[in-house]
């Protein structure tokens, strides 16, 4: 990102009415009813030897979609708008750990995980 691009992207994010979006592969803000990310320490809040930190994730798409299986790797990207363009950034690699299916609100929601819960396999 050049020094331009740069500045401009700073004054987008402090403004007051930024624009943010969302997209998990073909899937965009139109599609996506809401996602919040966490990260903590696996151990608590406050250091321990042993303990790392790990993050998680929460998806709720606007449709049913049958195509995601568990451990399916997915790559969220959040995007704020600049000038008429969307800057994304990646969000890293999660896992799919749990999908869970509403047909009555027709909707569908995955719980991710990072690749930390690979450390916790015998």
């Amino acid at each position: 990102m050049d020094a331009l691009t740069r500045r401009q992207f700073d004054r987008a994010m402090f403004a007051k009415n930024r624009t943010l979006a969302i997209r998990v592969g073909d899937y965009a803000s139109r599609d996506i009813k809401e996602a919040s990310f966490e990260y903590g320490y696996i151990k608590g809040d406050t250091y321990k030897p042993g303990g790392t930190c790990a993050g998680s994730g929460k998806i709720t798409f606007t449709s049913i979609i049958t195509t995601f299986n568990k451990l399916d790797t997915l790559h969220p990207e959040i995007g704020l708008l600049v000038g008429d363009t969307y800057q994304w950034v990646k969000m890293g690699e999660y896992f799919i750990n749990d999908i869970e299916i509403d047909r009555n609100r027709n909707t569908t929601t995955l719980e991710l995980m990072d690749g930390m819960f690979k450390l916790n396999r015998e």
